[in-house]
């Protein structure tokens, strides 16, 4: 079986226990299965479209870079919705090379995070069965820890008090400045650095 997974990324580029639990899962499935990673990656500025570029592998996964995806939100919030809920224009031809390479019989989506619409239903144009699992709440919770800004359990969806929860919640350009190729090189150099004790 061809197993197509949807996460957030790899180490060290992020972390989590999401992270951890679809990286395990996908080493896991390799020894039976041909397992392949999709994952929202960099912004780039001036290249709107949506669309795929092959990555290094991660052991006998094959990675997958999903360029100018919709803003990643993290444990920030979502102050301006409009700016996750936009159409994306796909790169189709993009797309189908992507789809030719990895010819998934299986979409395992392990978050919303990121993923514009658009490449969803282009995989299930192709027939692609989609299995969701969610590790982050973010269905449910832009914060994604259902815990208010407060920092008092969250009492449950409601229009009102998400919007109050999320007020100061980062802009949508400025979490798309942050997944940018600068930003994420500047990350994985500190990260570096403070391994290596410097």
């Amino acid at each position: 079986m061809r197993i197509l997974h949807y996460s957030l990324g790899l180490p060290p580029a992020r972390s989590g226990g999401l992270t951890r639990y679809a990286t395990d899962l996908m080493t896991a499935q390799c020894g039976r299965h041909q397992v392949s990673l999709l994952y929202p990656g960099r912004w780039k500025p001036f290249g709107g479209r949506v669309r795929v570029r092959r990555g290094k592998d991660y052991g006998d996964v094959a990675v997958y870079e999903l360029i100018n995806p919709l803003p990643v939100p993290l444990s920030y919030g979502v102050r301006e919705p409009g700016g996750f809920l936009q159409a994306k224009k796909l790169d189709r031809t993009s797309l189908e090379a992507f789809y030719e390479q990895v010819r998934p019989d299986i979409l395992h989506l392990h978050t919303w995070m990121g993923l514009p619409a658009g490449v969803l239903d282009f995989l299930k144009e192709k027939g692609v069965k989609v299995l969701f699992t969610t590790h982050d709440y973010y269905g449910i919770c832009p914060r994604f820890s259902l815990v208010d800004a407060a920092g008092a359990p969250c009492e449950g969806p409601e229009a009102g008090r998400c919007a109050a929860c999320n007020a100061s919640a980062p802009s949508s350009a400025w979490l798309r400045l942050r997944g940018s190729r600068l930003a994420l090189r500047l990350k994985e150099w500190r990260l570096l650095r403070k391994w290596m004790g410097r």
